[in-house]
């Protein structure tokens, strides 16, 4: 698929084609688009941005096509590597500077992606937006609980029973003492799966706000603060797993 039809569109219209092509909430009446292999052509690099965002590096190849101006050279193809292996390959040959560059536009487009998914100009700084993500995260959360919960087709005053000895208790039918089963075990299972998190997400946007201030923003301005290998590779395993808890 080229982009020439999608470059008259603006870029909340554009992203909405996308969603359809990929079928990204799994929409029966769409899934025919999952049999074909898709190629996408795009000579915009802010579409092309916003198409690895919505797409899985596991199931998705990523070229770039160039060629150098006023020669009769063949264009060349490779592969596009991502934030996090140029960051990764900096590593390695001692830039340490580019490579916390990379690193924090590796950030950048996590948080933007779930901050801003239909990727409208917010401009905000990076500080501004990780507490955002925790924040949002911390709303989704309380959106699961709801969905357990909250919704449950079931009174009050049956839910109530939940700390007796409800399967004894001979004033509740069979469904009853069924839901308030179910209830329980979910409600046991979303008790530790919080726990875990919990303290696993606090660590880690705290991790993250040390990290932009120790390695993100000095290697991204003129600054004498010295950057160190160890400091770097933790900096690497952080963000991947910020990328995994946000796309969780």
């Amino acid at each position: 698929m080229l982009d020439d039809m999608l470059i008259s569109l603006d870029m909340a219209n554009r992203i909405e084609v996308i969603k359809m092509i990929l079928n990204k909430h799994n929409k029966p009446s769409l899934r025919f688009f999952d049999k074909f292999q898709k190629v996408i052509l795009t000579h915009d690099k802010g579409f092309y941005n916003i198409l690895k965002n919505y797409t899985n590096a596991n199931s998705w190849q990523y070229y770039n096509l160039s060629k150098k101006e006023n020669t009769n050279e063949a264009p060349k193809l490779r592969n596009d590597r991502s934030h996090i292996e140029k960051a990764q390959k900096f590593l390695a040959d001692g830039e340490f500077d580019s490579c916390g560059n990379e690193l924090r536009k590796e950030l950048e487009a996590i948080l933007k992606n779930y901050t801003d998914p239909d990727f409208s100009k917010d401009f905000r700084p990076l500080s501004e937006r990780l507490e955002s993500a925790y924040k949002k995260f911390t709303q989704n959360e309380r959106r699961n609980f709801e969905k357990l919960f909250v919704n449950k087709d079931i009174s009050v005053e049956t839910l109530k029973k939940i700390e007796t000895d409800y399967q004894t208790d001979g004033t509740l039918s069979d469904d009853d003492k069924r839901k308030l089963d179910i209830i329980k075990r979910e409600l046991n299972r979303y008790i530790i799966s919080q726990y875990e998190v919990q303290e696993s997400k606090d660590a880690l946007f705290a991790d993250l706000k040390t990290i932009l201030d120790r390695i993100l923003n000095p290697s991204s301005h003129s600054s004498t603060t010295p950057l160190y290998e160890r400091e770097l590779e933790e900096a690497i395993v952080t963000i991947g797993k910020i990328k995994a808890l946000l796309q969780t």
